[in-house]
């Protein structure tokens, strides 16, 4: 989920702007006005993304449902509103 809302980041600041790093992406989106509805959403999505791939957490179906419904969802609806798509 997290990759989803990367790449579609990453489709808002292009051409513009290209982050290397998912640090700069976060800097980059923190000080677009576009993404300002989305910040929390992405956050959370990588911060679940890190527990999984480093922290090896577990999650449960109902977690990801959650994830899914309440963060990638409400981020990919703003930003196919911004992208016009």
């Amino acid at each position: 989920m997290f990759y989803v809302a990367v790449h579609l980041i990453d489709a808002c600041l292009a051409p513009r702007q290209h982050p290397k790093t998912h640090v700069e992406r976060r800097r980059l989106a923190w000080f677009d006005p576009r993404l300002r509805r989305v910040r929390s959403h992405y956050r959370e999505l990588e911060e679940r993304s890190r527990d999984a791939r480093y922290e090896c957490m577990v999650f449960s179906d109902q977690l990801v449902e959650n994830l899914r419904s309440q963060e990638l969802e409400p981020l990919k609806r703003h930003l196919r509103r911004v992208l016009r798509i």
